[in-house]
């Protein structure tokens, strides 16, 4: 059996009597949150690392570090001063996460990285009380929007993660933001082209579209972790114009299946649209629950009432491209 690097430590802390399977167990059966976005325990000992460098064989400190060969050189001490910060850092992410950002289940996370840096700039706040904490939260969930739209992390993830850790200190301390807020812009941002396989941008606008309070298309509830993760009727990303419906006007591929044409749909209504042309399935909810009613729950997935009516689907494409591009903005700081 090939050992992992948690297991590993977890055989050597043994004999310096510190069980960190136990350690582990533990924060699982208190904390649910870290099964419910099926968290790897290496992350916790990579945040460890960020909050407890410990000290080189010269008896000086390290320089914070989330590479493997950093935490394999781990002391038993780190965890023991580390490992309960670590936790906590790392639930209230993931509830800020869920709650703030529409995160609603473990493969909507843009990138497993990008929780350690937040994580440990999170724990590391944790004296911070008052209004201030919620001027850092700001700050660490515009952090967050910018590095998912930016794709800060699609190369060299723990070199990313290690600078950004110290960027956000700074931040948090009062001085310069980020370089991920800093220098990010909307201009290369192109919807029209992002498929499931750009995955931290797909995942991104799915995020917002939670986080903006989709409602379920027939019982007009707002789509929760319960819906998502409902075994029997399981709310999850469709296309907005059926792809059958498609196909036979001639639309490509690759428009067709973009994010713009994406929202959550629960299986039922999945099958209630099948091949059905918008204007067709739309307008039966709309004669049925009311205009006003109908058009807010298109609202809260960012969809265009109008275009949909009409089965136009480049009209649609654009209205839509606005309305996200216009929240996208407004998460990361952009000008409009």
């Amino acid at each position: 059996m090939k050992l992992s690097v948690f297991d590993l430590l977890t055989d050597r802390f043994w004999a310096q009597d510190l069980n960190l399977r136990q350690l582990w167990d533990d924060a699982k059966t208190e904390t649910p949150i870290l099964e419910d976005y099926e968290i790897d325990p290496y992350y916790l000992l990579q945040i460890v690392a960020l909050l407890e460098p410990g000290i080189d064989r010269g008896g000086q400190p390290r320089a914070p570090s989330i590479k493997r060969s950093a935490v394999l050189q781990m002391s038993v001490e780190q965890p023991k001063r580390g490992w309960d910060r670590a936790v906590q850092g790392l639930c209230e992410i993931l509830g800020m996460l869920r709650d703030d950002c529409g995160v609603l289940a473990p493969w909507l996370i843009p990138y497993n990285t990008i929780l350690i840096p937040m994580a440990a700039v999170w724990a590391s706040q944790a004296h911070v009380k008052g209004a201030d904490e919620g001027v850092n939260r700001l700050k660490l969930i515009q952090w967050f929007w910018c590095s998912v739209f930016g794709q800060r992390y699609e190369n060299a993830p723990n070199s990313q993660a290690e600078k950004d850790f110290h960027e956000l200190l700074r931040w948090m301390a009062g001085g310069a933001a980020p370089e991920s807020v800093n220098q990010f812009s909307t201009d290369g941002l192109r919807l029209r082209e992002v498929r499931p396989k750009q995955r931290a941008i797909y995942r991104g606008v799915m995020s917002l579209i939670l986080q903006n309070g989709a409602l379920d298309f027939h019982k007009r509830g707002r789509i929760t972790s319960q819906l998502v993760f409902d075994k029997k009727n399981p709310v999850d990303d469709h296309h907005v114009f059926p792809r059958a419906y498609l196909n036979g006007c001639g639309v490509s591929a690759k428009l067709r299946d973009c994010i713009l044409n994406r929202t959550y749909i629960d299986r039922k209504t999945n099958q209630r649209l099948s091949k059905r042309k918008p204007s067709d399935y739309f307008g039966e909810v709309r004669r049925k629950q009311g205009e006003t009613e109908t058009d807010a729950t298109l609202a809260s997935h960012l969809l265009p009432a109008a275009p949909l009516l009409a089965d136009d689907f480049e009209e649609f494409l654009g209205a839509r491209e606005k309305r996200l591009m216009q929240l996208i903005r407004l998460k990361t700081g952009t000008p409009q």
